[in-house]
């Protein structure tokens, strides 16, 4: 499932926005610019993702995917490397090891017989992550840092994407089976059997995509190596309350590359999203073979995807990490009357009846609210 705010066009490498709020996904008509996200991948044994879709002026946007079409990876030594639709507008290629010896382009063909071609690409190198660097600010908040070595052939342009996940814990128990909707309060709530702790809703993880576009410029550097940050952590927050996880992935770009993300990424910070008008004169390196007056967004390079994942913990940080949510319990008379309450969930009974008890904020009590309590895959 995608969910996004609005999708930030990315050229080479695909920065997804931050997704909180459900967006609805459908079908292209075949209306507005076309965009093109993803590039062409030159890693050992790895796949190619590109994603197709529509513009549109609606008030509360729509991405439309653009289905249907046929999508081909072509090298200048004529190999073609097809990739198969599978969710509406994302297509995928078998695993592949392209030769770095030669460039790649895109083809695109539409459902209504369009074709699109971005520009040949010579294939980057991308440096491996090193490391994580963990920085406390006088604000008491944190800095984290990625670093790469670099090798003297290295290109001078880098993007990079991030994705953050914690663990988090409930700081009231529940003893309550209960039905909730944020909207409108409790629907109903019953005691857990036997006294038990409804521990389904006590311990869950949350997991934010990087909502920027990050970019590094090296042109002036001249170091062996680069230290980018990669996330700012206010002081208190939930983040490193228990255990953090970040996940970077870190891609060699062209310079053409970068001036095209250095102008969305303003555009994209001034305007709010790629929904808004867009200046006719910002191109990418894909052309509509058909119309070649026709605007595409995107930028497709070729490149290598390199990611690192690393954990933070409370006792990684200097003074470690005081962390408090801000939750109050409160006495009430009746829990069934807590049914009024919007915002509030029942943690236990007091000893003398089962209709007195306690109750606080639901977000101090269930975690089901703001995360989920499926341990990823990747978590030790």
């Amino acid at each position: 499932m995608i969910k996004k705010l609005t999708i930030l066009i990315l050229l080479a490498i695909v920065v997804n926005a931050c997704r909180e709020k459900y967006v609805a996904q459908t079908v292209s008509t075949g209306k507005g610019l076309l965009v093109v996200e993803g590039f062409i991948n030159i890693g050992s044994q790895v796949t190619t993702t590109i994603v197709l879709s529509r513009t549109t002026d609606l008030p509360d946007p729509v991405n439309r995917y653009e289905g249907k079409a046929k999508v081909n990876i072509q090298s200048e030594s004529g190999s073609v490397y097809p990739l198969t639709e599978g969710v509406t507008g994302t297509y995928i290629s078998a695993a592949l090891t392209l030769p770095a010896n030669t460039r790649y382009r895109l083809q695109i063909v539409t459902s209504v017989g369009k074709e699109y071609l971005s520009d040949y690409a010579s294939p980057k190198a991308t440096p491996d992550i090193s490391g994580l660097i963990v920085q406390k600010r006088a604000d008491l908040g944190v800095d984290l840092y990625t670093k790469a070595k670099l090798n003297a052939s290295d290109s001078k342009y880098y993007q990079w994407k991030i994705e953050e996940t914690w663990q988090f814990m409930m700081p009231f128990d529940t003893y309550f089976n209960f039905a909730y909707n944020p909207a409108g309060g409790l629907v109903s709530v019953s005691p857990m059997p036997g006294g038990a702790l409804n521990t389904a809703v006590k311990t869950c993880w949350h997991t934010d995509l990087g909502s920027t576009i990050q970019l590094t410029n090296l042109e002036k550097f001249t170091s062996d190596s680069v230290v980018e940050r990669m996330v700012n952590i206010p002081a208190n927050s939930q983040k490193l309350s228990i255990k953090y996880s970040i996940n970077i992935k870190e891609y060699a770009i062209s310079r053409d590359a970068y001036l095209f993300l250095e102008a969305m990424k303003k555009n994209t910070e001034q305007l709010g999203s790629i929904f808004d008008a867009q200046p006719s004169d910002l191109r990418g390196n894909i052309h509509c073979t058909n119309a070649p007056d026709e605007q595409v967004i995107g930028y497709v390079d070729a490149t290598q995807e390199k990611t690192k994942r690393f954990f933070v913990v409370p006792s990684d940080i200097q003074g470690g990490w005081p962390y408090d949510p801000g939750c109050k319990e409160m006495q009430v008379d009746s829990i069934q009357g807590l049914a009024s309450y919007v915002g509030y969930l029942p943690t236990h009974y007091l000893n003398g009846g089962p209709l007195q008890g306690f109750f606080a904020p639901s977000t101090c009590v269930n975690c089901l609210l703001t995360g989920t309590n499926q341990k990823p895959s990747f978590w030790p």
